[in-house]
């Protein structure tokens, strides 16, 4: 930082600057306060010291003249501890940096005319700012770095490259813009023409590393049928899910602070609706089926939809399981994008039965000639029960508690149709 930067060294413009910018945005901004940590100032270069890092001046308001006359007293001697200083700044530097319940925006601007000498690794400290959200990821302003040496800074932050006196004045004005603009996001939702209209679908957005939720919105367009504009803190990362059925989701975004950040994510979607043909039963209309969504071959539930309802899904196939007496199996059910897709089921019948003894009683559905067990009561008591099924073929077992061999098993064969309430009784 000795070397010339116009007609001071590069360690007095720096100076220079840092007290003008204080000074001013101090006067405009009652809230905004400065702290300065400056590395390799202590010991000189022989004593290869990689600790030499020190918080000179802590954050506080209205201090810019204390910055002032503190740098005029340091002299650059020493080694570069990037690293540890920017742990160290993470560990002890910032006020409240644990309290993310206020609105504070904590930055680094890191200043340096070299890379690490001390073999520490400036990517994980910068990391640790991240997953902690202590701090926007370091702004790095370079003084006079060679090409070679800036690659190293690109997982640390957002490099600036100063190479007059002047340009390191406008580069610090701009990240300077950049700290103190507000940081939105629009979210734009793509259907399968490649068009942003897509919406009224749930958004999260959590924390990249600990999960947690931050922010949740519901999509929606302006009049001009644009994405609304989402206002976020720009430090750390974030997933965002949009929760269609099934959900999407893009993970570890990074947000440009004090600039309008726009996320897009493809989610065409079509209509499911799910209708019953014919008028039920009045002890049927209580109790309107439900279904169970799937993808095709895929295990996790989508949704579970009642019948009577419409719903939007991703296009795609997907796999239904109508939970009605007896249970409807349909695979492959193809969903369109900006279509509606109809599923009918035929309205439930009524079985009404009366059992004057306890006993045992099942349902198996006789459709193709075979017995299919739909329905097990188990151990009942003298009473009347209703049973809502499907229009088909059936019948009713019964084995009474008051008989001892197999030949005083009941059988009734009946017939369900839709709207219909049939009658069996069951005598000791």
């Amino acid at each position: 930082m000795t070397e010339k930067l116009g007609k001071q060294s590069r360690f007095e413009t720096a100076q220079n600057l840092l007290f003008s910018l204080a000074d001013s945005l101090s006067k405009s901004k009652a809230n905004i306060e400065f702290g300065i940590r400056v590395f390799g100032h202590q010991y000189p270069n022989k004593s290869h010291n990689c600790e030499d890092s020190k918080l000179e001046i802590p954050f506080g308001k209205n201090n810019a003249q204390t910055i002032n006359y503190r740098l005029k007293q340091i002299h650059p001697q020493g080694y570069t501890p990037i690293a540890y200083s920017i742990f160290k700044a993470a560990e002890q530097d910032f006020p409240n940096a644990i309290n993310t319940a206020d609105e504070t925006l904590n930055a680094i601007v890191l200043i340096t005319d070299g890379v690490e000498t001390c073999d520490g690794d400036p990517c994980a400290a910068a990391l640790l700012l991240e997953k902690k959200r202590i701090s926007l990821k370091p702004f790095i302003i370079g003084l006079g770095l060679k090409d070679s040496f800036i690659k190293k800074f690109s997982c640390v932050g957002t490099y600036f490259d100063a190479k007059t006196e002047e340009g390191f004045r406008l580069i610090l004005k701009s990240v300077v813009s950049q700290i103190m603009s507000t940081t939105t996001v629009q979210v734009n939702l793509i259907n399968q023409k490649g068009e942003a209209n897509e919406t009224n679908v749930e958004l999260t957005f959590a924390d990249s590393y600990s999960h947690l939720l931050k922010y949740s919105f519901v999509h929606s367009l302006n009049s001009q049928g644009i994405a609304d504009t989402l206002k976020l803190d720009p430090i750390g990362k974030y997933d965002l899910t949009i929760h269609t059925m099934p959900p999407v989701s893009k993970n570890n975004i990074s947000l440009d602070p004090g600039r309008h950040n726009i996320i897009a994510a493809d989610v065409p979607q079509g209509n499911l609706q799910l209708t019953l043909s014919g008028s039920p039963t009045p002890q049927a209309t209580s109790t309107p089926p439900t279904c169970i969504i799937r993808q095709v071959n895929k295990t996790d539930i989508v949704n579970v939809q009642d019948f009577g309802s419409m719903n939007r899904y991703l296009i795609g196939e997907y796999d239904l399981e109508i939970l009605c007496l007896p249970k409807v199996e349909m695979r492959g059910v193809l969903i369109k994008a900006d279509e509606t897709k109809i599923i009918s089921l035929p309205a439930a019948g009524t079985l009404t039965v009366f059992f004057e003894d306890g006993g045992l009683a099942s349902v198996y559905n006789t459709e193709l000639n075979r017995w299919r067990k739909v329905f097990d009561w188990g151990q009942i008591t003298p009473n009347s029960y209703d049973l809502n099924l499907q229009p088909g073929e059936y019948d009713l077992v019964y084995f009474p508690n008051n008989k001892r061999a197999s030949e005083y098993t009941q059988t009734k064969h009946f017939k369900i149709q839709t709207g219909k309430i049939i009658q069996l009784s069951f005598r000791k």
